[in-house]
């Protein structure tokens, strides 16, 4: 059985090694990455296995996370993957930018 593949995308290390070990823990297969620049490239240097979910934070050094989902979203063979929008922004606008910007979740 294939493990899903999931890229995280988290500029504090403590809390990407906290979501990593989580989903690991849970039998998922984890890429983690301080920026979505990282992440981008990593993806776009991927020959057949994409991963299954990619999860940004939101406050990210350089591109911030609602870039990088509209990136995702207008890159084919990327465009149907879900996104999850990790943030510590918890107002109603907030949300609706994330997932108008095209993030899954929230």
């Amino acid at each position: 059985m294939m493990k899903h593949l999931i890229y995280v995308t988290e500029d504090d290390e403590n809390i990407r090694n906290l979501i990593c070990v989580a989903l690991e823990s849970f039998g998922y297969t984890t890429r983690a990455f301080e920026t979505a620049e990282e992440a981008l490239e990593a993806v776009r240097g991927v020959e057949g296995s994409l991963p299954s979910l990619f999860v940004f934070d939101w406050m990210l050094p350089g591109m911030d996370g609602i870039a990088a989902i509209k990136q995702v979203r207008q890159t084919d063979g990327l465009k149907d993957i879900p996104i999850m929008l990790l943030t510590a922004k918890e107002k109603e606008l907030d949300k609706v930018i994330g997932l108008d910007c095209g993030a899954d979740d929230y």
